[in-house]
């Protein structure tokens, strides 16, 4: 099951809900809850990943990496065909 939440202000009776292309020509079942708080969440103004951008700092260079990357997928037991 794909749920899909929001939370929306009511005029004249209606609530217009844009849907994500997932659920485009499929059957859907509209549950409406009054909401408990007062006030409406806002989405943050910040990106969604910019807190963690440097984050991971290690001095190493991206030829070092990969060279870690390529050591630890070797060491996975896996069928090769």
């Amino acid at each position: 099951m794909q749920a899909y939440r929001t939370h929306s202000v009511v005029h004249n009776g209606q609530v217009i809900v844009q849907l994500p292309e997932s659920f485009e020509d499929t059957d859907v079942e509209i549950i409406v809850l009054k909401s408990s708080s007062t006030s409406i969440a806002q989405p943050s103004k910040k990106g969604k990943f910019k807190k963690y951008r440097g984050i991971l700092k290690t001095g190493l260079t991206i030829e070092e990496i990969d060279t870690q990357l390529k050591a630890l997928r070797e060491e996975w037991e896996r069928p090769i065909f």
